[in-house]
């Protein structure tokens, strides 16, 4: 599979693609009906390049036993005969601050939810009120949650304790505050398999109180995105209760710092059709040296510190015939969904040539760009990614691609004739089932 052959592909620093800030990365992108069709799949299912190294899939992801119990002894009432016996506690800053609105927003989903349960409104408040109290984000961290010995590359691990007197939720990170959320909520026998209503699946409950337990999750993805709903790429409710966020990473079919207004004063560095003449347009002349250290340049001066970018040519095809974009390929690497000369080898040599430039002012930043139409495989000639460089893993071959050619169809995004074939689909790096969860309860329970 490609997917593969690219995480053959060794960083300039030596090192496979999983080291996470030493070596590059690789991403694995996927459809979201393909997320949807595998959210209920076990986690020894999913397998990237991107996977923490010691990431043990829990073997059972199918509905979990409700950790609910119907009468009181040690467990914490949240809700008694369909009326709140709980307060849900945020800081003084939710709503106003970044962090703030993530705190205020996992406080409302909890709320939310538990009124789809048991019809009961518990209320949002800055100060603990009557009965037990459930703290989320900074509160949790000031009623003492610990979350420093937990190690995640992503910084956003998640710990969920529950006490007899209270609840305590808290991540690293403010935007895994819903997901920290949405998994004592599946604890609890709730499930959103995907956006709106209709995707919503909870029980019907009278009174709810929950055993006491200790749950921990980290991510087994250093980022996790869900394309395809809420404005594709956009953060919705249900992406963060499935694990979407992250080590920020972006790649678009985009050379944005480049654009047509250059023409006129720099024509050499636009494609070249097969008469010879220049293209006014998106697509470039990817081996002209002043064009590379424009973009450079712009790149640098656009982003601020950490932030990602993308270095992905233009959606669909257009042909450079520059001779020196020409030398940088190799005739033998043929792509095998076109027929075509693969143009791994040129984007990748620009590639290169651009993070190296970008990592001297911008370290931090990482600059994704798609292995995608007909430069999915990876370089021959090239076998070194600079550190700061995301290939994203995008194959969009059909069957019919398959049958003009007389190639197998493999690593296709697209409906194939034999599922067995389709193992792409196995490796969507969106998924939430891939963090790392460990549950505790006390002895006896």
């Amino acid at each position: 599979m490609a997917t593969n052959a690219w995480a053959r592909v060794r960083s300039a620093r030596g090192g496979d693609l999983r080291a996470l800030g030493t070596t590059a990365t690789l991403v694995v992108a996927g459809t979201i009906a393909a997320c949807v069709a595998t959210l209920g799949s076990r986690q020894s299912d999913f397998v990237g390049a991107a996977a923490a190294p010691d990431y043990r899939p829990d073997p059972q992801l199918h509905f979990a036993r409700p950790t609910v119990r119907p009468g009181d002894g040690d467990a914490a009432v949240v809700v008694r005969n369909r009326k709140a016996t709980a307060t849900i506690v945020i800081g003084p800053d939710a709503g106003r601050s970044e962090s703030g609105i993530h705190e205020k927003h996992a406080a409302q989903l909890l709320q939310q939810w538990i009124g789809l349960m048991t019809g009961a409104q518990l209320p949002i408040a800055e100060a603990p009120g009557a009965g037990m109290q459930i703290y989320i984000g900074s509160r949790a961290a000031d009623a003492g949650l610990e979350l420093g010995d937990v190690s995640s590359r992503s910084n956003d691990a998640v710990r969920v304790v529950v006490e007899p007197d209270r609840v305590l939720i808290g991540a690293q990170s403010p935007q895994a505050l819903s997901r920290a959320v949405a998994i004592l909520l599946e604890e609890l026998g709730c499930r959103w398999f995907m956006e709106g209503d209709l995707g919503r699946v909870h029980p019907d409950l009278e009174t709810l109180a929950i055993e006491p337990m200790t749950i921990t999750d980290r991510p087994g993805f250093a980022h996790r995105r869900i394309w395809g709903s809420g404005g594709w790429a956009d953060s919705t409710p249900w992406k963060r209760w499935n694990g979407a966020g992250g080590v920020p990473m972006v790649a678009s079919h985009s050379w944005r710092e480049i654009t047509e207004d250059d023409f006129d004063e720099h024509p050499d560095w636009f494609a070249m059709n097969d008469r010879g003449e220049r293209v006014r347009g998106r697509w470039l002349n990817s081996a002209n040296p002043e064009m590379r250290a424009e973009l450079a340049r712009r790149m640098i001066t656009r982003l601020e510190p950490g932030e990602p970018a993308s270095l992905s040519p233009p959606d669909g095809l257009a042909f450079d015939f520059s001779p020196e974009s020409t030398r940088l390929d190799d005739p033998s690497a043929i792509e095998p969904s076109s027929g075509r000369v693969s143009f791994s080898n040129r984007f990748v040599d620009l590639a290169n040539d651009v993070a190296r430039r970008v990592a001297r002012r911008r370290p931090r930043s990482l600059l994704g760009f798609y292995a995608y139409s007909d430069y999915s495989l990876p370089p021959t000639r090239i076998d070194r990614l600079e550190p700061n460089l995301v290939p994203w893993c995008s194959r969009l071959i059909s069957a019919a691609d398959s049958a003009r050619t007389g190639t197998q169809v493999r690593g296709s995004f697209l409906p194939c004739s034999r599922p067995a074939r389709n193992r792409a689909c196995k490796t969507v790096f969106v998924m939430a089932s891939t963090f790392a969860r460990t549950r505790s309860r006390p002895r006896g329970s």
